[in-house]
């Protein structure tokens, strides 16, 4: 296991990371389902704010608790972090319109999808 870089303390930050990951989710879900049904949104434009809502969230979070003894400065971590972040926002939303227009799946098993493969992927970027 070390060979691939892990050890105790990044499967403890995988395991934070991966419970910081429900409450961002159920967030970014909420803010889908009360972007269409409350303000009427078209469903991209709801994903896109969803997935910024649960990004707040998950930096500040992330911030506290995996990586709090970072020796990268606050404004350097948060730069780095929504950079990437941009480029996901430009997948999620492409890639759940893409399922929920041409594959016809249902919208939020589509951003569930979706959402997976980004945190997974994301978490192994960060």
């Amino acid at each position: 296991m070390q060979q691939f870089g892990w050890n105790k303390e990044s499967l403890w930050g995988l395991m934070v990371s991966l419970s910081i990951g429900a409450p961002t989710y159920l967030i970014d879900i909420a803010t889908i389902y009360f972007s269409i049904h409350r303000l009427h949104v078209h469903y991209p434009h709801a994903v896109a704010a969803g997935f910024i809502m649960g990004a707040l969230f998950n930096y500040s979070m992330n911030r506290m608790f995996v990586y709090a003894n970072s020796k990268q400065s606050h404004i350097k971590a948060m730069l780095y972090y929504f950079a990437i972040a941009f480029i996901w926002l430009w997948f999620t939303v492409g890639a759940t319109t893409l399922l929920v227009y041409n594959f016809h799946v249902e919208l939020y098993i589509a951003r569930t999808l979706v959402g997976m493969f980004v945190g997974v992927a994301g978490f192994v970027v960060s």
